[in-house]
């Protein structure tokens, strides 16, 4: 496929071409005239007008002349056209000999036209393709990248919130330690200042059951 561009070109060299054979075939028929009437041919105005007025169809104004060697004009069907105009000829004989040309013209403006329309709708369609596959892909992964700072943002202040907990967790353990080892250390003079004097009343009392210092009565 080419691009837009290179399509006026390729359409001209089409046009060329097939004007090229179309002068070709109307020069080998108008060759035919020449030779039926060698010397009066110039002459027969009408007749040659009337040829070159018959086309296969009239799809394009063209301008059609014959002109013999010293390029005088002998007969041409004219249609108007706009510049700019191509021409193509071909030559005529008689008996294999050139005694003249025929030439055809016709106007490229339809092909430039159509060239700008291609042109615009080339540009209108890169334009399009453009916008979507360059600056709405762009618009979102701004709107991706926003939205992933936002998150991230978020993510920050809820590890600072985690990472406060934490202290005040480890601040919270540190202080019941603090507490538990306070209390075994209370609950252990507790029981060394207790153990002393029961020991010394125990062993008081065992002395008296054995009846070292005299019998027990019952009112002692």
């Amino acid at each position: 496929m080419y691009p837009p561009c290179q399509k006026p070109g390729l359409a001209a060299q089409t046009q060329a071409a097939a004007m090229e054979a179309e002068a070709e075939i109307n020069a080998a028929l108008a060759s035919q005239v020449v030779s039926a009437n060698p010397e009066m041919w110039r002459f027969q105005v009408e007749k040659l007008e009337e040829f070159l007025r018959q086309r296969p169809r009239k799809a394009h104004n063209e301008t059609r002349r014959i002109l013999d060697n010293d390029r005088q004009l002998v007969a041409e069907s004219v249609d108007p056209l706009d510049w700019p105009v191509m021409t193509r000829s071909d030559a005529l004989f008689d008996a294999g000999v050139t005694v003249g040309q025929i030439e055809i013209s016709r106007s490229l403006r339809p092909l430039l036209l159509h060239a700008g329309e291609l042109f615009v709708f080339g540009s209108s369609l890169g334009l399009g393709l453009f916008l979507i596959f360059r600056v709405v892909p762009l618009r979102l992964l701004n709107r991706a990248l926003a939205d992933n700072a936002r998150f991230l943002e978020d993510l920050k202040r809820a590890n600072g919130k985690l990472e406060a907990a934490n202290r005040e967790l480890a601040r919270q353990a540190a202080d019941l330690a603090k507490a538990s080892k306070l209390q075994a250390d209370f609950a252990a003079m507790i029981a060394h200042d207790l153990r002393s004097p029961l020991m010394s009343i125990a062993g008081a009392a065992e002395v008296m059951m054995d009846g070292t210092f005299g019998e027990v009565t019952a009112e002692q």
